[in-house]
């Protein structure tokens, strides 16, 4: 059995999280991965946006943000509106970069009841990589525009991780088909309706 070793910040304490009180976060490194045990202690089931919780997705710079003011660098999981869609697209992007082309990803959820704990594992390679985008707020755009304006950096230098997760309270809209179509500016207000889940890692 692999020993689980706390990171720098081995967290139950939500200490920057925005709006998710009910939930307790403890991050361990167990082998080459981050695992990072997310519980719901609420009494409400919440809902992690986990399109880009794939290994592949996790490797794009696209999730990867440099703040330079801060010096910090973000694993940034949050939904990107442009991009996402409700039906496969006819043009099939697979690999790391299918996240930023229309109609290769999809509104997609992982429930956590009150009282159930969700595992995220990271491969700690995945914070090893120096391609970024700057730091950006992709909730300042919606289904409706075309894209974002993604400026792509290099960065070598080692700073504080963080990684962020969209939590859903609801997604009633965001899981019917017709409602993507038929009720667009419902449908895109929910979408943009999530707390953000900030999980420091500290210098990995």
């Amino acid at each position: 059995m692999a020993m689980m070793i706390p990171l720098l910040y081995s967290l139950t304490v939500c200490m920057s999280f925005v709006g998710v009180d009910s939930l307790n976060v403890d991050t361990f490194i167990k082998g080459e991965f981050v695992e990072i045990n997310i519980k719901n202690d609420g009494t409400n089931t919440v809902f992690l946006f986990d399109e880009y919780f794939d290994n592949s997705t996790l490797t794009s710079r696209y999730v990867h943000q440099y703040e330079k003011k801060s010096k910090s660098k973000y694993l940034s999981l949050l939904p990107m509106l442009p991009y996402l869609s409700k039906k496969q697209s006819d043009r099939v992007v697979i690999g790391k970069n299918r996240i930023v082309v229309q109609g290769n990803s999809f509104y997609h959820f992982t429930p956590i009841d009150p009282g159930e704990k969700y595992v995220l594992s990271i491969p700690i390679n995945v914070f090893h990589q120096e391609e970024f985008v700057r730091r950006i707020d992709v909730r300042e755009y919606s289904k409706y525009d075309s894209g974002i304006p993604f400026k792509c950096i290099t960065n070598k230098r080692k700073a504080p991780f963080y990684v962020e997760i969209a939590v859903y309270h609801d997604i009633s809209l965001l899981t019917d088909v017709e409602a993507y179509y038929l009720r667009e500016k419902e449908f895109d207000e929910q979408a943009r309706t999530y707390d953000i889940l900030s999980i420091p890692l500290g210098y990995l």
